[in-house]
Order: structure tokens, then sequence, then C-alpha cells
């Protein structure tokens, strides 16, 4: 729901198919992190055809996004999210979710050192099947999800709007960017010709300086749009945030 109501999606022009996006090379030197790359996969809520995402998944993603509200300083929701809540804000359109593979763990054919930034297709079902975690996997697995849905209805649906989370154990590894990148790729593959992000709080420096190292815009800054919790978290002030 939103101040439109329910906003159903544009009709897809494309399926979208996993993508495998290498990790930035300061992680892949370090000989003790056997992580080499990110496969990105759509779960298309609940849409036939599409790949299931198992409740451990989920589950977890809930809990890691109710922490995020707890911290009161990035969505403007203050939680906490039952299951059914997250999933009806978080899951209801197209998630994506990004898992970490070894350098073990991927194709013959497949080279982390070979992989373009912008990604690259994963179009066999069966591989995919073999990537996937295993329930007892996921948390540590989990490198970062994030939905697409449109911002406005209708005639406006054409636009889009995402929302992003990289959990606090993964961060400063580039994985927002990466994120990001995935973003333009598949957004586009859904039928969207643009995206608005509604409020990026002026204190997210990393996600503006993703946002503007992609091309984006800022076309307006919102007075006091987040009360948000104050650094040392003892109280609330309020922030502007950009559009």
């Amino acid at each position: 729901m939103s101040a439109y109501g329910t906003v159903a999606a544009p009709a897809n022009s494309k399926t979208l198919v996993p993508r495998l996006f290498p990790l930035p090379e300061r992680v892949r030197r370090d000989q003790n992190d056997e992580r080499a790359a990110v496969l990105c996969v759509p779960f298309g809520g609940g849409q036939e055809g599409k790949v299931s995402l198992p409740t451990e998944a989920r589950q977890l993603m809930a809990d890691v996004f109710n922490k995020e509200l707890e911290k009161g300083v990035t969505y403007p929701q203050r939680g906490p999210m039952s299951l059914e809540e997250f999933s009806t804000y978080f899951c209801s359109c197209e998630l994506i979710v990004g898992v970490f593979l070894s350098a073990a763990s991927l194709p013959s054919s497949l080279s982390a050192d070979q992989l373009p930034s912008t990604g690259q297709a994963l179009s066999d079902p069966n591989t995919l099947q073999t990537l996937l975690p295993s329930p007892s996997q996921w948390k540590e697995s989990l490198a970062l999800f994030y939905y697409i849905k449109p911002n406005y209805p209708g005639r406006s649906s054409h636009l889009c709007n995402a929302g992003f989370v990289v959990p606090p154990s993964n961060r400063g590894l580039g994985l927002g960017g990466l994120a990001g990148r995935s973003f333009l790729h598949f957004a586009p593959e859904l039928g969207y010709q643009g995206s608005v992000f509604n409020l990026v709080y002026e204190n997210n420096v990393a996600s503006l300086s993703i946002w503007q190292r992609l091309g984006f815009t800022q076309v307006g800054k919102i007075p006091g749009a987040g009360l948000l919790r104050t650094a040392d978290g003892k109280g609330e002030e309020y922030v502007d945030a950009w559009v």
C-alpha cells in the first residue's frame, strides 16, 4: 500500500535471469576470504515460473531489516515488522537477493576475474539450483537484498522505486555499488523507464555517493523529512532528505 493505494507493477517486458557479479578486487585479493562473486537472483512475488524464496531466507531478511529499522537512520518505518508485514512490503513485487559464491563454487566455464562489473547472465536453471544456499547456509551466504516496485500508479507506473539492504557484517565490501549496478540492469528488464528514490536521508552518505557515481540526479531536498535517531542513539532529530 502507498499514498495511492495498491499500485500494480507494469507488465514485465522480459523474464529476469539471475546474474553473476564479481566482488571488488580488494576482497578477492584477500587470500583468507573465499568469497569471489555475488549471484543476484530474482524472486518475483510468487509469480508463476519464478524461483521460490525459502522460508529461512525470508525470516533472515526480515530479522536483518528489523535491526535496520531499530537503528532508525535509513528507512522511515519505525518497526518492528512481523514476517507477514515484511513480506508484503519487501516481497510483493520483485525481490532481488544476492548470495556469496566462492571461486570454487563458480561454474567451470566462469572465473571471477573474467566477470564484467555489469555482471553476466546465468541462464541455466539447473546450474542455479546447485548454487543456491541450503537452509542452514543462508545466514553466511546472504550478501544483499532489495525490492523493485512502481513508485506511482497507472500513467506513471513506468517509474520505479527500490529499497536496498546490505547486512551490517557485509558493509565495507563495495556491495552497495554492486547492488546499484545490478538494479540498473534488472529495472529496465522489468519494463521500467526510470526510477525515483523518494527519501535518501542526507546523513546516508554512502548511498548518496553510490547514486551520484551511477549517474543519478538530485532533483530536490525535502527539509526535515525524517525524524531519525541521533548519532548517540539517545534522542531523535529532524533530518533533510534528497529526492
